[in-house]
């Protein structure tokens, strides 16, 4: 009897483990539930417009040129983007010649646009502007 200790397999790829259905179900997987999944955002800092028949419309740069105040649904004031209280706006370096751009949600508290009507009046501000949603005028 003659044993041949040093003898090599050949490895047949029939015999090996076919990786590609796997990776494919995984790439399903990834794409089914990146589809549905739901998003959310932390802060939603959409604001409803009223709408307006009066007023002219501005071109965008007026943006740029002027301070936003913004109050939302929930009665969150921000001077340019940044969370603060109506208190916390006497603190900023306000005089009559500055310049307001009021965003206010349509569904915000009428006591905290007074609020901020009254403090810039205080302060002299004559150029205060209130961003609106232009409604057309049907005939």
């Amino acid at each position: 009897m003659i044993l041949k200790l040093n003898k090599k397999k050949n490895k047949d790829l029939n015999e090996s483990i076919n990786m590609i259905p796997m990776i494919n179900l995984i790439f399903l997987l990834l794409i089914f539930f990146l589809l549905t999944g739901v998003i959310q955002k932390k802060d939603n800092k959409k604001i409803t417009l009223p709408e307006s028949f009066y007023g002219v419309k501005k071109n965008q740069s007026v943006k740029k040129t002027f301070n936003s105040i913004s109050i939302n649904s929930n009665g969150i004031v921000e001077w340019n983007d940044q969370k603060i209280t109506i208190s916390e706006l006497l603190k900023f370096k306000l005089d009559e010649n500055s310049k307001i751009l009021l965003n206010v949600d349509k569904n915000a508290k009428i006591k905290n646009l007074n609020e901020i009507i009254e403090l810039l009046k205080d302060k002299g501000i004559k150029k205060v502007l209130m961003n609106v949603r232009h409604k057309n005028v049907e005939s």
